[in-house]
């Protein structure tokens, strides 16, 4: 209000970072609310202006605009106003990319539906979106969810496959791909989705998995603490598969 007061009105940047500080104070309701102003601001510059004038450019809903929507609805839960997000800004000609199709996955898993972002995810492939650790991870969660532990294993071995794959594009002085190596959250998601189902054979290897990556991280950029670090994780290590075997 004060820009406007200074007879400086609010672009598309002005609206996007206010959204954006609304989710992070979680108050999605507010974030959307001040898209859809954005929304009126636009058409109105373009009834104003014509859809190439200036003003109508600088208030255009870009990709960042419309992935806010779909985060502001994944907090809240609403697959189906997050899918309209989804629609409305194909229909305007904006793309989705990797971080809108996240934020509509978490919606997927919120709302109960993870077979909607299977699907999903495909539709992202046909578009030519390519995956990332965090929509990977969604999706392996996608699959706990939907309970297909069989794909949540494939889906696992490819993540880590892409790993060596990238040292090898390296090597070759080839761009890496988009990274879709699995971190941290990744094998926490492994190892409580599949414990879930009762695949405990499929949590312990997750979770071997995970203790030998945070091992060779450790060895490579923690040095310093004069092998304390392998000991503790390995301490941990030890007790999470207790935990796990007891379930047995």
């Amino acid at each position: 209000q004060r820009m406007r007061d200074n007879g400086t009105p609010p672009d598309l940047v002005s609206y996007t970072n206010v959204a954006t500080a609304c989710l992070r104070a979680d108050k999605p309701a507010e974030a959307l609310r001040r898209l859809e102003e954005l929304e009126r601001a636009h058409a109105a510059a373009v009834g104003h202006t014509g859809a190439n004038g200036r003003q109508a450019q600088r208030l255009r809903p870009n990709v960042v605009a419309y992935t806010i929507g779909c985060l502001a609805h994944a907090k809240q839960g609403d697959l189906v106003g997050a899918l309209l997000v989804l629609r409305k800004m194909r229909d305007h000609g904006v793309a989705p990319n990797e971080r809108t199709c996240a934020a509509v996955l978490e919606c997927c898993l919120k709302a109960g539906r993870p077979s909607k972002g299977l699907e999903l995810v495909e539709e992202m492939r046909a578009s030519g979106v390519r995956e990332d650790v965090v929509t990977s991870t969604l999706l392996l969660r996608c699959h706990l969810a939907a309970g297909e532990t069989v794909q949540a294993s494939r889906l696992l071995d490819d993540m880590e496959a892409s790993a060596v794959d990238n040292i090898l594009d390296s090597q070759r002085g080839k761009r890496s791909r988009q990274s879709t190596v699995p971190n941290l959250v990744t094998y926490n998601a492994a190892v409580a989705g599949f414990a879930k189902l009762g695949a405990w054979g499929a949590a312990l290897n997750a979770l071997d998995r995970a203790a030998a990556r945070i091992d060779w991280i450790v060895r490579g950029r923690i040095i310093s603490r004069g092998g304390a670090a392998r000991v503790d994780l390995r301490c941990e290590h030890r007790r999470g598969r207790r935990a796990l075997r007891h379930l047995f």
